[in-house]
């Protein structure tokens, strides 16, 4: 999914052009918009789907200014372009330089400490119950009481028995 990141007029002193973009799953997108609304001041906006390989794209690999929690969550300007982003063999230190409009942004500096704070980490899907285990600790608790006490009475009974034949 991608999500525009557009200051609300009038909160920060930014130019016109200077809007950010999310590109992540569905449910960090929602998850962070909230949070952008609430600190860095983000115009709210539904996130779309996002096809990496589609030349209709305006925002592409090339345009991310910084990636999160493994790669899997990417902050893009579409004014950056690193020529490098799709050499396979460029290293970190090859990347162009951000533009000093990104680099000392104080709304891309709210963004991006959001973004440290607030990212939610997904796990997988929880492990699966193991059903018998659960119903064979659920009838030994259940039964387990009853049948300890029953052998207790029999033990008493039993031993009450041998009492009185032995004393008469």
């Amino acid at each position: 999914m991608i999500q525009t990141l557009a200051p609300i007029p009038n909160s920060w002193n930014v130019t016109d052009g200077e809007v950010y973009y999310q590109i992540t799953d569905r449910d960090t997108a929602l998850s962070l918009m909230q949070s952008f609304v609430t600190w860095c001041h983000v115009k709210p906006a539904w996130p779309e789907i996002y096809e990496p390989g589609n030349s209709s794209n305006s925002i592409g690999i090339e345009n991310v200014i910084q990636y999160y929690r493994a790669s899997s969550y990417a902050l893009a300007f579409q004014g950056y372009n690193n020529s490098f982003a799709r050499n396979s063999t460029a290293s970190y230190d090859e990347s162009d330089p951000l533009p000093s409009l990104v680099e000392y942004s104080s709304f891309r500096q709210c963004l991006d400490h959001v973004v440290a704070n607030a990212i939610p980490i997904v796990d997988g899907p929880p492990p699966a119950v193991n059903y018998v285990g659960l119903i064979v600790g659920l009838v030994v608790s259940i039964f387990w009481i009853p049948i300890v006490m029953g052998l207790w009475f029999l033990l008493v009974a039993l031993f009450d028995l041998i009492r009185r034949c032995l004393c008469c």
